[in-house]
């Protein structure tokens, strides 16, 4: 399916949440972000400042972000 989304990215002003739709997105989590930290059970909360890394790292790996 190709609208499937594996992320949606929210701003929450310092923060942004990533809500991670898939479980490519949660092993892609597990794998390339060092302590990751949730809000509730399948938010990644990013510092506003490695937002785009972040990003940019998922896209690259193949992900859909929104």
């Amino acid at each position: 399916m190709d609208d499937l989304i594996d992320v949606q990215v929210v701003n929450e002003g310092n923060i942004y949440l990533f809500n991670l739709l898939t479980d490519n997105a949660k092993e892609w989590v597990h794998a390339n972000v060092e302590d990751p930290q949730f809000w509730g059970k399948y938010a990644l909360v990013v510092s506003h400042q490695f937002v785009g890394e972040v990003a940019a790292g998922m896209i690259q790996d193949g992900l859909t972000i929104h």
